[in-house]
């Protein structure tokens, strides 16, 4: 989800942007509480309402394990290249 919001100065309309979330998966429960809410492709067709479903429910349920990984970080808080 993301638009251009009003901004304080007149005419200014700054990006903003939500992330849906839900609850972790169990690969990465162990890091957080909650992850993104993600759309399997399969599901694309009933979030746009071109199929039958309920579009709320995909994002109730977290994804599957494989689909997102988890790297070390540096302690620098720097990614390694």
């Amino acid at each position: 989800m993301a638009t251009r919001a009003p901004g304080p100065e007149k005419g200014a309309r700054p990006r903003t942007f939500a992330i849906i979330t839900t609850q972790a998966n169990p690969a990465m429960a162990n890091i957080h509480a909650r992850m993104p809410a993600i759309l399997e492709q399969a599901d694309w067709s009933v979030w746009l309402g071109e199929a039958e479903g309920d579009p709320v429910a995909l994002l109730r349920a977290p994804a599957a394990d494989d689909v997102l990984k988890a790297l070390a970080g540096q302690p620098s808080g720097k990614h390694a290249a």
